[in-house]
């Protein structure tokens, strides 16, 4: 360091002390400047908690200055920025209104046919009072949370009133906001200071009822649904402050506290739902009620009485009539039946013809099922057995028992088709006489006839058919073939007795074997041509016939072979 550098610093070295102290100090604050923004809202709680009421009392009027000022310099702005709050308040105020409006017409239809809807009507009769008022009367509860009364131009609070066990509200906040809505809301309007400020809005669960007057402002939070009477006695109170504040000297001070205390209780805000003397009216609308309830209850008894009697008809009606069940009976206005029936039951037209009811008044509703009562299986024997008027029919226990007198094809009908008989345990035909047709056994004597009267004929010493006697063998068989069915038709078997003959020419034990061997050889071609073997007899015979043939015999046996 040069002598000149150390001089400098002698004379010049408080001075650059100063300097440096006055430019940190300087900086300090510059940093407090830009960090104000930042440490602003702890300096206001800070204040808040230490100085509330005086923070509150020193900036309410620079608030509501500078609202008031904002609202009439730039209104449009104020507007569009409380657009989207008012907006919704007063549609949910609308809703609020009209779902009142519902609940208390729904109330009223609630309580109008019950007991004690008829008392209250009664005692609208009686009182001259509409019976809608005295179901609110009964029924409407409200409760009155906060009451604010608040200077009308500073928006200072004046009086305020909280219902017990509520959590504290910040009282001057809510007055100068309130205050700050009324203005704005009559500058929007362009109203006269006096009329057209905010009068009611809905905040959460409580109604905002605003009642104005020339000093003084009331504000009232009420939960629930207040009657008219409430509205009434808040501006009666309200008017009294200010009869009360006018009656006094010019300059004079106005005790707001404790004279708002002594009209609020003189108004009697709790003692809405109190009676009043109902006045005196005639006897008649009590004696008309009463024989109305009287002629109400004597034609209820009297219809439960009626469709009680028409279900145990009904009830008796099915539990009578075979192969019908009841499932389900139901009255909404006309009878519903469900029921189970079987297809051989009456039917619905003939059950509904029991029970007297017509057909819009009885509704069935039926699922098909087969009953095993002995008078429906004879019902369904008889549909599926076709039975001609000389049988009888009957069941007992589940066994058909038929007897009379029937054609053939009634019994092969009977055999084929016991099977559909469901509930039939057996069948006993055993009285069934099969009549013979007489058409039938003519023809069968007639075929008797034709087919004895043939031969077939030999060869002398030949065993064996030519030609001509295969063709009428082949013939023969037909024949035998239709006099077997007859026989059967005609409750018969038919027997073919196949005898052989030779002539006279021969020893003895010659003519015996062609005889044999003759019917033996006829028998062959027969039972080829579809003549059962058990229906042919080989019959021998020791005489000698006029020429070298064979001979058939039909035998007619009774019963079936």
């Amino acid at each position: 360091m040069t002598k000149l550098d150390q001089l400098r610093q002698l004379l010049l070295s408080p001075e650059q002390d100063d300097l440096r102290q006055q430019q940190a100090q300087i900086e300090t604050l510059q940093r407090a400047q830009r960090d104000l923004p930042q440490r602003l809202p702890e300096m206001l709680e800070a204040a808040q908690a230490q100085r509330g009421a005086a923070l509150q009392q020193a900036l309410a009027p620079v608030v509501a200055a500078a609202l008031s000022d904002a609202v009439r310099r730039d209104r449009h702005t104020i507007v569009d920025a409380l657009f989207p709050i008012i907006g919704p308040t007063i549609r949910k105020a609308i809703a609020e209104a009209l779902r009142g409006f519902v609940v208390d017409l729904n109330r009223a239809l609630d309580h109008s046919l019950t007991a004690r809807g008829l008392a209250w009507r009664l005692e609208s009769w009686r009182s001259g009072v509409p019976f809608a008022q005295v179901v609110m009367k009964h029924t409407l509860r409200y409760r009155i949370d906060h009451l604010f009364l608040i200077e009308r131009e500073s928006g200072l609070l004046l009086h305020r009133y909280s219902a017990p066990q509520l959590p504290d509200l910040d009282a001057d906040a809510i007055a100068g906001m309130l205050t700050a809505i009324g203005d704005f809301v009559r500058d929007s309007v362009q109203a006269a200071s006096s009329e057209g400020g905010l009068a009611s809005a809905t905040v959460g669960e409580h109604l905002l009822q605003v009642y104005e007057g020339p000093v003084a402002v009331l504000a009232c939070f009420v939960r629930g649904v207040p009657p008219l009477q409430l509205a009434e006695r808040l501006h009666s109170a309200l008017e009294q402050l200010h009869r009360e504040r006018d009656a006094l000297p010019d300059g004079a001070p106005f005790d707001w506290e404790t004279r708002a205390t002594q009209a609020l209780v003189v108004a009697d805000l709790n003692g809405l739902g109190a009676s009043q003397t109902a006045p005196t009216a005639a006897r008649w609308p009590l004696l008309l009620i009463s024989v109305l309830l009287v002629v109400l209850i004597c034609g209820w008894i009297w219809q439960r009485w009626q469709h009680q009697e028409q279900a145990t008809q009904l009830r008796q009606a099915i539990a009578a009539t075979p192969g019908w069940v009841l499932l389900d009976l139901r009255f909404d206005g006309v009878w519903h039946l469900r029921a189970l029936r079987d297809p051989d039951a009456p039917s619905i037209e003939q059950l509904r013809a029991q029970t007297g009811l017509a057909a819009e008044q009885l509704i069935f509703k039926t699922q098909p099922y087969l009953a095993l009562d002995d008078a429906l299986l004879l019902q369904r024997a008889k549909r599926i057995l076709t039975a001609p008027a000389e049988v009888q029919l009957r069941v007992a226990k589940g066994v058909l028992l038929v007897s009379g007198a029937a054609q053939r094809d009634f019994a092969q009908r009977l055999a084929s088709r016991a099977w559909a008989l469901t509930g039939i345990s057996k069948v006993d035909s055993s009285a069934l006489q099969i009549r013979v047709d007489a058409q039938q056994l003519a023809r069968l004597h007639a075929l008797k006839t034709q087919i004895e009267s043939q031969l077939m004929r030999f060869a002398r010493g030949a065993v064996q058919l030519d030609a001509g006697a295969q063709n009428m063998a082949i013939a023969l068989a037909a024949q035998l073939t239709e006099a077997i069915l007859l026989a059967e038709e005609c409750e018969m078997s038919a027997i073919f007795e196949l005898r052989g003959w030779s002539d006279d020419g021969g020893s003895a034990s010659l003519n015996a074997t062609l005889r044999a061997n003759r019917a033996q050889a006829l028998a062959g071609v027969l039972m080829t041509h579809s003549v059962p073997a058990n229906r042919i007899r080989i019959v021998s015979d020791e005489r000698d016939g006029e020429l070298p043939s064979v001979s058939v015999r039909v035998v007619l046996e009774q019963g079936h072979g």
